[in-house]
């Protein structure tokens, strides 16, 4: 039972494996460390869509994966600000895309 479960997920798109649906949202975003203290110290992103459990954004450099940061979202007049831990950080060109999960 458990070898036809693990084929049929590696048989789907990585997108059906989701825990929650990805909702497009473009706008800026500022990283930091959670132990920064000078506002300076923090990295502007776009956001590029948020999901109930993570965020996927552009950043101009890369970023380890695994390393925990703070991430601030603005969504319209909404204001976000959470902890995330970055699971992936790949090059797409000029930029590079993140993929974090909320702590």
């Amino acid at each position: 039972m458990i070898a036809k479960t693990a084929e049929r997920t590696a048989e789907r798109p990585p997108e059906d494996r989701r825990r929650s649906k990805r909702t497009p949202n473009v706008g800026k975003a500022f990283i930091a460390s959670p132990t920064a203290t000078n506002p300076e110290d923090r990295l502007e992103a776009t956001a590029v869509d948020i999901s109930r459990h993570g965020v996927r954004f552009a950043l101009p450099s890369a970023i380890p994966e695994s390393a925990f940061y703070v991430i601030e979202l603005t969504m319209g007049t909404q204001k976000i600000k959470a902890e995330i831990q970055v699971i992936s950080c790949l090059r797409n060109g000029d930029h590079y895309e993140v993929g974090a999960e909320f702590c």
